[in-house]
C-alpha cells in the first residue's frame, strides 16, 4: 500500500470501534455524574450561596 492509498474500514469494523469506545467512556461518565448527583443529597448543598445550586445544575445533563 503506498502513501496515497487510504484504508477504509467496513461498517462492521466502524461499529465495533464505536462500541469499544463507548465501553471505555461510559464508566468515567457514570462516575462523574454520580459525584455530581451525590452533592445534591448532601446536607451542605443546602447551605451554598443563593446562585451556587443553579450553577451546579447547569453541569447536569
Amino acid at each position: 500500500m503506498n502513501a496515497q492509498q487510504e484504508h477504509r474500514e467496513s461498517l462492521e469494523e466502524e461499529a465495533t470501534h464505536a462500541t469499544d469506545e463507548a465501553r471505555m467512556v461510559l464508566p468515567g461518565v457514570q462516575a462523574i455524574m454520580g459525584f455530581q448527583l451525590i452533592a445534591v443529597f448532601n446536607q451542605r448543598f443546602e447551605t451554598l450561596a443563593a446562585g451556587d445550586p443553579s450553577r451546579h445544575s447547569r453541569f447536569l445533563p
